[in-house]
């Protein structure tokens, strides 16, 4: 399966960039699987394996999500001399 998928996140086309704080080692891809049926899908970074999980593999939540960040790409907040 790594080799097929050239050795990058199935889902960004990224390689892996996650550390082991112990080894000091690149993490290998995280193994994404179905939760419902178990079967496995692809190997992910740990970073969409991570948000994937987070969203529960809502596809709804997803789409509704990206229509937010495509909406507000461009409305970076500056919060220079304002005190929070």
């Amino acid at each position: 399966m790594f080799l097929a998928q050239n050795g990058v996140c199935a889902a960004c086309g990224k390689s892996e960039t996650t550390l082991d704080f112990r080894t000091k080692q690149l993490k290998n891809l995280q193994i994404d699987h179905c939760h419902k049926t178990g079967k496995v899908r692809a190997l992910l970074c740990k970073e969409c394996n991570n948000a994937l999980g987070l969203l529960h593999d809502d596809l709804e939540r997803i789409r509704l999500l990206l229509k937010y960040a495509e909406l507000h790409q461009s409305d970076a907040m500056s919060f220079e001399g304002v005190e929070l």
